[in-house]
């Protein structure tokens, strides 16, 4: 029997957690946009008068003041009986690439257990890391810290540069909860700096500029399309986010069984969001609790402010984006759960870019 969905989100109120499952129409500006056999996206424009003003907000006073957007969690444990639905097309990858004159040259090291398409009991086996060193380094320096204010809150999350091809605009991926509330309102003063460390920005802030997530998350929260896309402008030096960090490539439609490289910017205790951490695990449990597509879970201890960070496939080589930081369980402190990257999570990557 699959159990019932009490996913936790921030209130607007309170700027605390309660049920998402709230149901409300989009934001105005809204506009959702179906393709064939995939979810709707929604996506909401900003005014280049909305990105200038978001630079100016954010000073280093209002960033060390904002908090972790709170870890969507859910009681109970997954329910691994339901069946893993298929791929919806093909398998996909766009491989990524270092900004221009820089190379890539990283031999990405294995967590204890590689993938098994038997997955694995809890707690499930992983590694994690610090980035103390290379974080100004392709493809490291391609995941960042992402502010913004939501319901009146001012909150962190994580996000990476990822691959805009066919399209023409600049793309930072994170998670649904990190772009809209779940109830129809979308995010307001949204930032990207890559890089991060310690309150320090090396190579700028990146204002967002449009908004990008599924109906399913920004109307009804559900999780297991809980995928979000911004499409960002220049820094204040008048940069472009690509030509200081590179993008990361893109894979969906693959197979479950997979080792990943998980990134973000966790600022829940016992974190401090001040330096990137990096877990590597591979696929454990398929979470059937919300139907198909079932969600992925891992071997990871990340909290609140992760949320949004990018999970890469051949991390060093292709560098692929092919999960998130999303959402756990109160009774598994060590997992991290992603929806499944099918042909839903490339149309959000597509709409933010402006594909043809």
């Amino acid at each position: 029997m699959r159990k019932s969905r009490r996913a936790l989100a921030l209130t607007a109120a309170a700027a605390c957690l309660a049920a998402a499952t709230l149901y409300s129409p989009p934001a105005g500006g809204s506009t959702p946009k179906p393709r064939a056999g995939e979810r709707a996206v929604v996506g909401h424009t900003l005014p280049k008068t909305r990105a200038s003003a978001a630079l100016e907000y954010w000073t280093p006073a209002r960033m060390k003041a904002a908090r972790p957007y709170p870890a969507l969690a859910r009681a109970g444990a997954p329910d691994a009986v339901a069946p893993a639905s298929q791929p919806s097309g093909s398998p996909r990858s766009i491989a990524g690439s270092a900004p221009p004159g820089e190379t890539v040259d990283v031999a990405a090291s294995q967590s204890p257990a590689g993938p098994s398409p038997m997955g694995y009991s809890y707690p499930f086996p992983f590694t994690r890391t610090n980035v103390l060193t290379n974080y100004k380094v392709y493809p490291w320096k391609a995941v960042g810290k992402l502010f913004f204010v939501q319901n009146g809150g001012s909150f962190v999350c994580s996000g990476s540069a990822v691959q805009n091809a066919p399209g023409t605009k600049v793309v930072v991926w994170t998670a649904g909860h990190c772009v809209s509330d779940g109830a129809g309102h979308f995010d307001s003063q949204a930032v990207f700096v890559p890089a991060y460390k310690n309150g320090s920005a090396p190579f700028g802030q990146f204002p967002a500029t449009g908004l990008f997530t599924t109906s399913a998350w920004h109307t009804s929260g559900d999780l297991r399309y809980d995928l979000g896309a911004i499409r960002v402008g220049k820094n204040a030096n008048g940069q472009t986010l690509y030509s200081k960090t590179g993008k990361l490539g893109f894979a969906y439609n693959q197979s479950r069984v997979q080792h990943w490289n998980s990134f973000g910017y966790p600022a829940a205790s016992p974190f401090n969001g001040q330096l990137m951490i990096n877990c590597q695990g591979s696929h454990a449990v398929d979470d059937g609790s919300f139907g198909a597509p079932a969600t992925i879970g891992i071997g990871c201890d990340m909290t609140g402010g992760s949320s949004g960070g990018p999970w890469i496939l051949r991390f060093g080589t292709q560098n692929l984006v092919n999960g998130l930081n999303s959402y756990g369980y109160n009774t598994q402190p060590l997992a991290m759960y992603s929806p499944y990257f099918d042909s839903t999570a490339n149309a959000v990557r597509c709409d933010a870019a402006d594909c043809p």
